[in-house]
């Protein structure tokens, strides 16, 4: 079996104990698996500290698992929708809320607050404690608003 010098710590390891790389010369990097995951560690502790890089990173793995949920076409899952309603009385009620005024014709849908649009239009609770003050957006910009309150939120708790 052949051997190799991490260029890292400088001991000389058998060439299980390095990662493949195509792109080296030997098929492996230059650098041992403990060297390598040493440095990623450290790498990854100085980049958490960064807000910034923070969000954008909740921001990849939302696409990730959004692209992922496509792929296997996740549906509906009335065990999940019974736990979600049980966590979050207050949103289950205002969109209860909301659906029975609708109904009854006692609220109507408008267009987007943000681009006047009157398709698919969704109402947004600023407060569940008023349940039918809504403010209404199309889907998309509905979805940014709470992109934005996400990020909102974690910048305030750093």
């Amino acid at each position: 079996m052949k051997e190799k010098r991490c260029f890292k710590c400088e001991e000389i390891k058998s060439l299980a104990d390095y990662y493949a790389h195509p792109k080296m010369k030997d098929g492996h990097l230059g650098k041992c698996k403990v060297c390598t995951k040493n440095s990623s560690s450290t790498n990854y502790h100085k980049k958490i500290l960064n807000p910034y890089w923070k969000i954008k990173e909740q921001v990849r793995n939302r696409k990730r698992r959004t692209i992922w949920r496509q792929d296997h076409k996740a549906s509906y899952d009335p065990v999940s929708a019974k736990k979600w309603r049980l966590l979050n009385p207050k949103k289950e009620y205002a969109k209860s809320q909301i659906s029975y005024a609708l109904k009854t014709k006692k609220l109507t849908k408008e267009p987007c607050k943000e681009c006047g649009t009157i398709k698919d239009v969704q109402g947004h609770h600023p407060d569940y404690d008023k349940p039918l003050e809504v403010i209404w957006l199309c889907r998309e910009h509905h979805h940014k608003l709470h992109v934005k309150l996400r990020e909102i939120i974690i910048l305030e708790n750093i």
